[in-house]
Order: C-alpha cells, then sequence, then structure tokens
C-alpha cells in the first residue's frame, strides 16, 4: 500500500505539471502520454489486488455461465441441476468468494460434461411417440397452491427479518437483506391465488394472468374439458 500511494503522488505530481522541475528537459507529450497510461494501468491492477489482499480469487463457472458455454460449444442446453448451487451474495451469483471449486465439485462438472458430449456423439435411436394423458385439476392445480404457499413462507420470513435487527438472515432460512428485501413483496402471488379461486381449476384448468405493457391480462381455457393430450417424441 505504501508503494501505491507513492506511485499515486507521481501520477498526481505528472498531472498537474509539478514534475519534471523547470529547470530539467521537459518530457515530450506523447511520451508523457505513454508513461501516464502504463501507470494507470499498472495502478488498476494494483488497486484491485489490494482490495483482495494481493490475491485474485479463481472460482467456478456458476450453472448459468456453464450451460451458456456448454450451448456455445456444442450447440446443446446442458441439464445444470447436477451442478453446485449458486450462492449468491449481496444479489451476485459471480462473486468468487461462493465460487469455490472441491474435488467433489470438479467430478460433478466433469460428468455434466461427459452427459453433454455423449449428446452429441454417441448415436441413438429416435424415440417412439408417446401419448401423455393430465388431469389438469390434479396435476396443475396442486403444484400452483404448493408454489403460492412457498410464496406466503419466503415473503412472511422476509418481513419477519426486516422487522428487528438482533437475528441474522441464516436464522430465517435468507441469504442476506438483499435477498430479504427483493422477497418482502411477492408481486406474483395476487396472481396466482387469483387462479386458485377460479371455479375452473377445479374442474380444468385455466391460463394464469400475465402481464404486459398495457396492463393485466387474461386467457381461459374451456372448463369443460377435463383433459389434455400431448404428443412427446
Amino acid at each position: 500500500m505504501a508503494t501505491a500511494e507513492l506511485w499515486s503522488k507521481v501520477l498526481g505530481a505528472l498531472n498537474s505539471g509539478e514534475m519534471p522541475p523547470e529547470d530539467s528537459e521537459p518530457l515530450l507529450d506523447a511520451d508523457k502520454l505513454a508513461f501516464l497510461e502504463t501507470c494507470r494501468k499498472r495502478w488498476s491492477r494494483e488497486a484491485i489486488l489490494s482490495d483482495s489482499g494481493g490475491d485474485i480469487v479463481m472460482r467456478r463457472l456458476n450453472r448459468r455461465e456453464y450451460a451458456n458455454t456448454a450451448e456455445a460449444l456444442l450447440g446443446v442446453r446442458p441439464d445444470v441441476t447436477t451442478l453446485p448451487d449458486d450462492q449468491a451474495t449481496s444479489g451476485f451469483d459471480t462473486a468468487g468468494a461462493s465460487l469455490f471449486l472441491s474435488s467433489d465439485q470438479i467430478e460433478q462438472y466433469h460428468a455434466t460434461a461427459i452427459e453433454n458430449l455423449q449428446l452429441i456423439l454417441l448415436p441413438r435411436k429416435r424415440p417412439a411417440a408417446k401419448t401423455v394423458r393430465i388431469e389438469p385439476e390434479e396435476y396443475y392445480t396442486p403444484h400452483y397452491a404448493d408454489a403460492a404457499e412457498q410464496m406466503r413462507d419466503i415473503g412472511k420470513r422476509a418481513n419477519a427479518f426486516l422487522s428487528q435487527s438482533e437475528k441474522p438472515a441464516s436464522e430465517f432460512g435468507l441469504l442476506d437483506e438483499y435477498q430479504a428485501k427483493k422477497q418482502k413483496v411477492q408481486k406474483w402471488l395476487p396472481l396466482m391465488e387469483d387462479y386458485l379461486s377460479r371455479p375452473e381449476t377445479q374442474t380444468g384448468i385455466t391460463l394464469i394472468m400475465t402481464i404486459s405493457k398495457a396492463g393485466t391480462r387474461k386467457s381461459n381455457c374451456r372448463p369443460s374439458i377435463p383433459m389434455q393430450t400431448a404428443s412427446i417424441a
């Protein structure tokens, strides 16, 4: 830090015209600009190192970055659910401190890479088509009910944490204050509750309302159709 402070003073003296002294040969403008640019780049690197104690934190790719990289290289979007969870720090999922890499995690990344390569390199027979029938009121309605309950729960925990200052966020099942503020208001909960309260969801399905630039809009399926049929290749 002492060296960094000294060079900071040198840059200030050059920029202000104090250096070189009047009785010395002046620097050419081109030489001065080149020197200042070199010092600026070095100073930027030193500043980054000083913030981390002189060490650059090596980190792994998070799930999103890994999926984007694999898709760019192989042309397929990989399944990254088996990779380590990304722990957000103050709302950021790319902080090196939370993206450490252990031997077990290396094996997870290796296994995921092998699966991706097999999708590309190994010949496979086209799977036979099959028909899957789903009762919407037995499948979608419980799914949305569980999602609404999770929204209520995390909203209550976020408000409980923000209403006090003694206990840490971890005791409320939250990462930090940033996450609590984001989860304090569940904007989709009223729409979900509106969906669950509709009689159509007891015998069939209704499309959830969506938010557009012009406001809230909705579309309904006919509740008289109890089943949906889909062909899956």
